[in-house]
């Protein structure tokens, strides 16, 4: 089992995707270097009023490093006054940091199923998105506008939201961020059928077939 295998048993996916639940199970095995990905949802929902997602059982973190700094902390904040409970991973101080670490304390605490759905903040939102899709099962993306943010999830099953505090400011993020929010997978069979091959995509770079040779 490789560095980024499950934490908890693998489920199959069922007739449709769900970002609510966008649990995914990965088994990485050194022999052959095989991933093993299945993912499972429940039917769409729709949260249309902010304040329904105090009910909702989507589970969230939220880094960056120090350029994200001032605008993590303000995020966290907009959260809290959603209801929206949301893991911070940091960084703490405005000392200068590297952006990879936060993208991987956001990406293993999914792929270990301890959340569903990150937001990563950078000076550009460029660097942690980079790092942050080079795990398997991350989908991230830099959004600084609602459709995108939106259509991200809806569409492409988005599951870590990438955002510039040097780009765009706080009021901005926050209607980029409840757009995140509130979007869900919808499971139209031209979705799965991209999605499936980005899946296929990646299992094939994790068996190695993009290897440099020599």
């Amino acid at each position: 089992q490789g560095e980024f295998g499950p934490k908890r048993p693998v489920k199959t996916r069922s007739g449709s995707r769900g970002a609510n639940d966008d649990v995914c199970s990965k088994t990485l095995q050194t022999e052959g270097q095989k991933c093993n990905r299945e993912a499972f949802g429940r039917q769409r929902r729709i949260f249309t009023n902010p304040r329904d997602f105090m009910s909702q059982t989507i589970r969230y973190a939220i880094a960056g490093d120090h350029a994200g700094f001032s605008m993590k902390n303000e995020v966290a904040k907009f959260l809290a006054d959603l209801g929206v409970q949301a893991v911070d991973c940091g960084t703490y101080s405005p000392e200068s940091c590297d952006f990879p670490d936060f993208a991987e304390a956001v990406a293993r605490k999914i792929i270990d199923g301890q959340i569903d759905r990150g937001i990563l903040v950078c000076g550009s939102g460029v660097g942690v998105s980079v790092a942050a899709n080079k795990f398997p099962g991350i989908r991230a993306s830099l959004c600084h506008d609602t459709y995108s943010a939106r259509q991200g999830v809806e569409h492409d099953d988005m599951n870590v939201l990438c955002i510039g505090a040097r780009v765009i400011g706080p009021e901005l993020a926050f209607e980029i961020i409840k757009a995140f929010l509130g979007a869900s997978y919808s499971p139209q069979p031209r979705h799965a059928r991209r999605l499936d091959k980005i899946e296929s995509i990646e299992k094939r770079v994790l068996a190695g077939e993009f290897t440099r040779k020599g």
